[in-house]
């Protein structure tokens, strides 16, 4: 762990080391879960079959690193946005991810401009649409479909954001016991409200892990990250048997 200035140098946050690594071997196991499962089991992929050897076996969860992303976003952000202003939160994360989206998107679009193939064609209107990094909200679908995760990423800054304008990032810990209660009482109902579906119950323990992290452990603490836990399983066991026959 090191000591740094935050994305645009506005004072100084700790840096876990560790998560980069975990950052890295999750988006590995995203990437050869959709290669190695999810392509063959669709048709996509057919130059081998899916569970045919170990490694496919070993990448049949890769999906999960979705989830420690979440996590991972939660863990962070929370830590950032106890000690930030609502203008050094906004420009930290856009310059955190706006660029690179751009760059990455933009790249997408010219190969599959450049492919020529008229299943991935585009308009332009989709593309200036996918600058918005919610485009599915304007009727557009995505240039890239891994780019799902950003409406979640976004909504979540919102929220803190909110809490940053005003001034409870103090209450979090206690803000995230009702959230979770919230989440897991519309998923009963099968109410579908931003910021309150499945996806956010993993931002909701990656804050509680701040909370562990700054002040260490309790019994309510334990009790409600086995809560989550329970619950992110439960999630992410239902959405494997979708994600075994879509790229979503």
């Amino acid at each position: 762990m090191e000591t740094k200035l935050d994305d645009r140098g506005n004072g100084a946050t700790q840096h876990i080391d560790i998560l980069d690594y975990g950052r890295f071997l999750s988006a590995i196991s995203v990437l050869m879960f959709h290669y190695l499962v999810v392509g063959p089991a669709g048709g996509r992929i057919i130059s081998f079959d899916a569970g045919a050897d170990a490694v496919t076996l070993a990448f049949s969860v890769g999906y999960i690193g979705v989830d420690f992303f979440f996590i991972v976003s939660g863990f962070v952000i929370a830590l950032s946005a106890a000690s930030a202003t609502p203008k050094q939160f906004i420009r930290s994360r856009f310059f955190r991810l706006y660029p690179t989206f751009l760059l990455c998107m933009t790249a997408t679009a010219l190969v599959r401009i450049w492919s020529g193939r008229p299943d991935l064609d585009i308009s332009l209107f989709q593309y200036f649409a996918n600058w918005t990094m919610v485009s599915q909200f304007l009727g557009f679908r995505y240039i890239d479909g891994v780019y799902w995760t950003l409406a979640y990423e976004i909504i979540f800054y919102i929220l803190m954001l909110f809490l940053i304008i005003i001034r409870q990032t103090h209450h979090l810990e206690t803000i995230c016991r009702f959230w979770l209660v919230a989440i897991i009482a519309l998923d009963l109902v099968k109410i579908n409200i931003p910021g309150f579906t499945g996806y956010f119950a993993l931002f909701c323990a990656g804050c509680m892990f701040s909370c562990v992290w700054k002040s260490g452990w309790s019994p309510a603490r334990i009790v409600f990250l086995t809560a989550a836990a329970s619950f992110c399983a439960l999630q992410a066991s239902t959405r494997a048997c979708l994600l075994y026959t879509s790229d979503a």
